[in-house]
């Protein structure tokens, strides 16, 4: 294709995978010495670009990660029958008919609805990392129940902001692909 750019990674790609990534980051350093000093070293008056390019890089990878978890969890949540009343319909995506036209409109859509979904779906599941990594460690103090309702009430906020996003997301991009039958034409 001719005239056409390859995008990069931008902001909304950014805080899609690295504030998840850095999420699920922190719930793993309960478990792994290494990821503990480097979180103790990022917060220390002098530290060294080093540090901050290590959990940079860290958060992005274990964000991919976590997105994958979320695209086999999540997704395929909001697309069964296990979802009731918020079952969504499977984009039809008739990438033959993508002109440059239509590639704007995609990207728009992309940045407008789904890398909402991907953040809040992928912090969800980092949250989940982060509880299931504290909680397996004895000598931190007990949640109380305060601790679970606001976790909860995050979790719940996070699933239902994400299930509005792809919405969004998937009845725009149906919407983007349909195609006039002559009937319709007429």
């Amino acid at each position: 294709m001719t005239g056409t750019k390859v995008e990069g990674l931008n902001f909304g790609a950014a805080i899609a995978f690295v504030a998840p990534g850095f999420l699920a980051l922190k719930g793993l350093s309960y478990q792994s010495a290494t990821l503990q000093s480097w979180l103790a070293a990022a917060v220390e008056k002098d530290q060294g670009v080093g540090v901050f390019l290590f959990l940079l890089l860290a958060s992005t990878a274990l964000g991919i990660g976590v997105s994958g978890v979320r695209a086999l969890l999540i997704d395929s949540l909001f697309f069964s029958r296990l979802a009731f009343g918020w079952k969504l319909n499977r984009p039809k995506v008739e990438w033959d008919k993508l002109d440059d036209q239509k590639r704007q409109a995609l990207s728009t859509l992309i940045e407008g609805f789904y890398r909402y979904y991907q953040f809040y779906s992928n912090s969800l599941i980092g949250l989940v990392v982060l509880v299931i990594g504290r909680s397996s460690v004895t000598p931190t103090p007990p949640w109380t129940i305060w601790h679970w309702v606001g976790l909860l009430a995050v979790g719940f906020s996070l699933l239902w902001s994400s299930h509005d996003s792809f919405r969004k997301y998937t009845e725009s991009l149906n919407g983007l692909f349909v195609v006039a039958t002559p009937k319709e034409a007429a």
